[in-house]
């Protein structure tokens, strides 16, 4: 029985200056050949930087090689349509939502503490801070068909619900969720946190 060994490869990734557009997975020991970047408007090509002191003639650990660029007058005002201003910018933009969106997305772990009182029919829900709204679900079914909502602003992480109109003499049951609505650039997103779970509240006739 013939056995192969398979072979030992090492990744090479290409960063154009500002993010990682392409990675290759080659043997190890290969030699990697650069050539040099379309020209991009108002920069001068310079070179490529290694991420780790590598023979690039003989290969033996992942290596990110990253475009050197330098502009032909750093007085000369932005013109809008420079492609390499717009690429950075763009890879600005990513990483703020990014890091939005990881500050954010921790609600879904979390759920919120429910208080009712009964007697005024209302709840105080806690939650956590940067929650922007609480929701309540109700329904007189315990499987919640045709339920209603009826959500409150959430300031320092609480807020106090009042449901009305409740029939004499029901029984209702009851879910709370919080959540967190963000905006970035034009562009609106909505994190929520897991459901409660189910409450009563008796109505006394």
């Amino acid at each position: 029985m013939l056995c192969y060994r398979k072979k030992e490869t090492v990744l090479v990734s290409y960063c154009d200056g500002v993010k990682i557009y392409r990675t290759d997975e080659v043997e190890k020991g290969s030699k990697v050949i650069l050539e040099d970047p379309m020209p991009e408007p108002g920069y001068v090509f310079k070179g490529w930087e290694k991420s780790d002191e590598v023979d690039l003639n003989n290969v033996t650990k992942d290596v990110t090689l990253t475009q050197i660029w330098e502009r032909v007058k750093d007085d000369h005002p932005v013109d809008p349509s420079d492609v390499f201003e717009q690429r950075k910018k763009q890879a600005e933009e990513e990483k703020e939502l990014e890091e939005l969106h990881s500050k954010n997305i921790k609600i879904r772990k979390t759920t919120p503490k429910v208080k009712i009182n009964k007697k005024k029919k209302q709840m105080v829900v806690k939650t956590v801070k940067y929650a922007t709204e609480a929701c309540v679900f109700y329904s007189t079914k315990k499987t919640f068909q045709n339920y209603k909502s009826i959500k409150a602003e959430v300031k320092d992480g609480k807020a106090i619900i009042r449901l009305k109109k409740l029939k004499k003499g029901k029984t209702y049951y009851i879910k709370v969720q919080s959540r967190v609505v963000y905006n970035y650039k034009e562009r609106t997103f909505v994190e929520y946190s897991k459901l409660t779970k189910t409450k009563k509240l008796n109505i006394k006739k």
